[in-house]
């Protein structure tokens, strides 16, 4: 039982950290690239049928 919560402990750990990693990447770095591009967002592009995001 003691090595069940231990790995859902790190689960929740490794799994917050990784939730931080992509908040990070998306607003230092996929967002700031909207700008250059002038009018076009990217909420509005759309790659066959499946609208990215």
């Amino acid at each position: 039982m003691r090595g069940n919560v231990i790995d859902i402990a790190v689960g929740v750990i490794i799994g917050g950290t990784f939730g931080k990693i992509i908040s990070s990447t998306v607003a230092d770095i996929i967002t700031p690239i909207e700008k250059p591009i002038g009018d076009t967002k990217f909420s509005e592009l759309r790659w066959g049928y499946i609208p990215p995001g």
